[in-house]
């Protein structure tokens, strides 16, 4: 027997089994086809028929049958095979899926068992995550009580220390997963090396490694008093195969600001807190306001911010990221200051009715350069340069009777570079060099009509202020098998810092020189030091000092008051820590430093610095010294989403500036001076969160509690001994309900409690309560109502606030755009008032808000 086997198509199928039967059951002989080909000689006696059989894989099986075969025949039977085609039933396998699997250092979260469809930006999605938690005034993001180094796209660092553009802007809907990174590193070459105390976050997207994405939100409506209210964003994030990119355009005056830098009030943002060191800061502040409500109830503003940033990878070696920054914004708010003053011998009450406006503009531009010059090798290098303008007007009325007009233009240039050299060794060692100079010049023209200090037509305070900071460090870094880790270092800095300021006040055309100061301030110095991470089975222990010599110098117009000291300072601290378990670990801790921290304190003559205040230092070069004891219990078990911190921190310092005031009802004389006396602070903390399971509820707790004492001299008082007592406590709960509706509770109530040894007691105490309902019917709806709920003072409680929100939101299902419908404030508060003790008085300030308002706004995502 032979013949052919093939496809419907004639194409040999070479892989098939060939099977010869007596009956339909019982197979007596095969054969495999080779080339489509098969031949076989019987052996076997077939009386009847001869049944042959074809079964390849893919297709139907298909026979032929011989009827009364002759044994002496040859026989050919040629098989064209069809496809085999089958519909299966459905097979669906469901298990839970984790909500966080930790691999390593990284965690990752599985968004779905979180995220509840309310969630516009990145910050909205990563305030749900377990042991992510972020700052509603800066920004910053923490893991594990940790603020975070960066966050990262696809692992590449886009934004560096103004991740908050990142958070705040780009769209919740394109990320695909979030991580967690321990043990991380900016530096590839220094990963294992290093300190592994770093994190950063990482974003992953929904979408294809080569793709861009954004979108555009806009809205319009109108406030109580008719007046227009607007917002446009339109943000483009594009990921390419050499290229990464994400830029934002934004325009609003519902108080949101969506750039990086803080204008508003005086808080510094998560780049500042890191580089505060190459900053100077302005003698003449541009903002007057310290804010309790968060800023689209306060922050009347008319903003335009665009940036763009962007990593270009121009080869296997080479990388340039650039991010380029443009704010214009006006800032508006009517304040009502009131001071009740209680000294020892008098009581009196100051007043100031502001009307404020505050008009920034700012440009930057940044670049980084880096290029890998070998596998172990890399050429780092940074340029900052940035110009700030700001124009500040108010109208004033003092003590119900003086009106004042004042105008403050500040202008401040920044400029940065840095370069940094690493090397990476045989084994786990590494070297690292970086040289670095920066220079911020800010100039300042204050102007005060009528002259307050005088009966003079206006008083005018010029003020210059030259920083160049230039240093580098060398180091050598390295770690062992057991994840213990050192570093040694030399470091040199120096820095020069020119203050020039004129105090005038005219009259009539004749100029007065009231006050005047020209000096200049040098500092230089070299230290030695280094860090090492021993671990011990359960214990790791972290033994760090720096040794160094330091040399000041100040030279004024004067050369009576000129100084110059060279000193030898320190800074040694030890950390012991016993690993419980893989979760949880116990911490103590002890430093102690000196240095000299005069750079704030040069200038001895008077500086105005608004319509009632004069600032003075009697600088001093000696050291100040402090130590610092700490202790911590930690806790965090993100699969269960359980943690607890409890943290106790005693410092106290020896050799500081204290203040000397001299305060009557139309004037404040300010005056730091140095004293040989001592301030300790003791502080604690208790925070944590817990899940429970049969509520589906998550409660987050949050305790602190601080006693500060502290030293000052009053209207020619003797010493004062001050005790400040502040206490506050959070509790927190939010629902994870599958079901169509979910609850947000936040509850925090502060205490203030400041004392002083002539017999002086103030007390504040203050609530809040924010409760949201959070609504969703369908897949294509969602509502949220939300009670916001101020008790400032609860001696005073005629003074409650409830800013009551409304939203509501609809998206097509299946569709990229939805529409929404806001109304804000809708009880139409108009101003608030936060009250404030000190060992003095009470201070009281009310504020305008933005008055209640309603829009309808359009998303479209692509």
């Amino acid at each position: 027997m032979k013949g052919t086997i093939t496809d419907k198509n004639n194409t040999p199928i070479n892989v098939a089994n060939i099977l010869i039967k007596k009956d339909s059951l019982n197979i007596s002989e095969y054969i495999l086809p080779s080339d489509g080909l098969y031949e076989i000689s019987l052996n076997k006696d077939y009386l009847d028929k001869i049944i042959i059989e074809v079964d390849a894989y893919g297709y139907k099986k298909q026979q032929k049958t011989i009827t009364n075969p002759e044994k002496t025949k040859s026989y050919t039977l040629n098989f064209k095979l069809e496809d085999y085609q089958e519909s299966l039933e459905e097979v669906v396998i469901t298990a839970p899926r984790k909500a966080v699997v930790i691999k390593k250092d990284t965690v990752t979260y599985n968004l779905k068992s979180y995220l509840t469809g309310e969630e516009v930006k990145v910050q909205d999605i990563l305030k749900k995550l377990p042991g992510i938690t972020i700052n509603e005034d800066s920004g910053a993001i923490k893991f594990k009580g940790k603020t975070i180094e960066a966050l990262l796209l696809g692992g590449d660092d886009l934004f560096g220390h103004n991740y908050v553009l990142g958070s705040k802007n780009i769209n919740a809907g394109v990320i695909a997963q979030v991580q967690a990174i321990e043990n991380y590193s900016e530096n590839a070459l220094l990963k294992g090396i290093e300190d592994g105390e770093k994190v950063a976050i990482n974003l992953e997207l929904k979408k294809g490694r080569f793709d861009f994405s954004g979108n555009i939100d806009t809205g319009l409506g109108v406030f109580e008093d008719l007046d227009l209210a607007h917002f446009t964003s339109a943000t483009l994030l594009g990921v390419t195969k050499g290229y990464k990119s994400f830029a934002n355009v934004a325009s609003n005056n519902l108080g949101t600001n969506n750039s990086p830098f803080d204008h508003f009030s005086s808080k510094k943002n998560t780049e500042q807190l890191k580089e505060v060191d190459y900053f100077t800061e302005k003698v003449i502040p541009t903002t007057r306001f310290s804010n309790f409500l968060s800023d689209n109830r306060v922050n009347i503003n008319n903003q335009l911010f665009g940036n763009y940033n962007a990593i270009f990878k121009l080869n296997k070696k080479i990388d340039l990221k650039t991010n380029l920054f443009y704010l214009k914004d006006h800032l508006k708010n009517d304040q009502f200051i009131e001071n009740k003053y209680n000294f020892e011998n008098e009581i009196f009450t100051t007043v100031d009715d502001i009307s404020y406006s505050n008009q920034p503009r700012q440009f930057r531009g940044d670049l980084e350069l880096k290029f890998k010059t070998s596998n172990t090798s890399l050429l780092t290098y940074n340029f900052r340069a940035r110009q700030e303008d700001i124009t500040s007007t108010s109208a004033i009325k003092s003590n119900n009777n003086n009106s004042y007009e004042t105008i403050l233009n500040s202008d401040d240039f920044f400029i940065l570079n840095e370069l940094n050299y690493t090397k990476r060794l045989s084994g786990n060692k590494a070297i690292q060099v970086s040289l670095y100079h920066s220079r911020n010049k800010i100039d300042q023209m204050y102007e005060v009509t009528p002259s307050f200090l005088s009966e003079g037509d206006f008083n005018l305070q010029n003020v210059g202020l030259d920083k160049n900071r230039l240093g580098g460090k060398a180091s050598f870094l390295g770690s062992s098998k057991n994840g213990s880790n050192y570093s040694v270092f030399v470091k040199v800095k120096s820095i020069g810092h020119n203050l020039k300021s004129k105090l005038l006040d005219v009259e009539q055309g004749d100029i007065n020189n009231l006050s005047q100061n020209d000096l200049y301030y040098s500092k230089k110095k070299i230290e030695q030091g280094g860090y090492y991470n021993f671990n011990f089975k359960k214990f790791r222990v972290i033994p760090e000092y720096s040794l160094g010599i330091l040399q000041n110098d100040i030279e004024t117009i004067d050369p009576l008051n000129n100084q110059n000291k060279t000193n030898l300072v320190l800074k040694n601290s030890l950390k012991l820590r016993y690993k419980i378990n893989r979760i949880s670990f116990l911490q103590s801790s002890v430093s102690y430093e000196t240095d000299n921290k005069i750079e704030n304190y040069l200038f001895s003559n008077n500086i105005l610095i608004n319509n009632r205040t004069l600032l003075s230092n009697t600088p001093k070069l000696d050291l100040q010294e402090t130590l610092s004891i700490g202790l911590l219990y930690y806790f965090y078990n993100l699969q269960t989403e359980t943690s607890l911190n409890v943290a106790v921190n005693y410092n106290k310092s020896k050799n500081s500036f204290f203040v000397n005031s001299f305060i009557d009802q139309n004037r404040t004389s300010i005056n730091y001076v140095f004293l040989p006396e001592s301030q300790d602070d003791l502080s604690g903390t208790i925070n944590g969160t817990l899940f429970v399971p049969f509520a589906d509820t998550f409660v987050e707790f949050d305790s602190n509690v601080s006693i500060l004492n502290y030293k000052n001299l009053v209207n020619n008082s003797l010493l004062r001994n001050n005790e400040s007592k502040i206490a506050s406590f959070g509790i927190n709960f939010r629902t994870a309900f599958l079901k169509a509706i979910n609850f947000r509770n936040n509850f925090n109530f502060q205490y203030s409690d400041t004392a002083s040894s002539d017999g002086s007691l103030f007390i504040n105490r203050s609530l809040r309560n924010s409760f949201s309902t959070l609504f969703k019917p369908t897949e294509t709806v969602f509502f949220k109502l939300t009670s916001d709920v101020f008790l400032p003072s609860l001696s005073n409680n005629n003074e409650l606030y409830n800013f009551i929100d409304f939203s509501f939101k609809y998206t097509p299902k299946g569709k990229k755009y939805s529409f929404k419908l806001v109304s804000n404030n809708i009880l139409n508060e108009v101003n608030f008032e936060q009250v404030q003790v000190s060992d003095f008085g009470t201070n009281i300030q009310r504020t305008n808000l933005l008055p209640s308002y309603t829009f309808l706004a359009f998303s479209y995502t692509f």
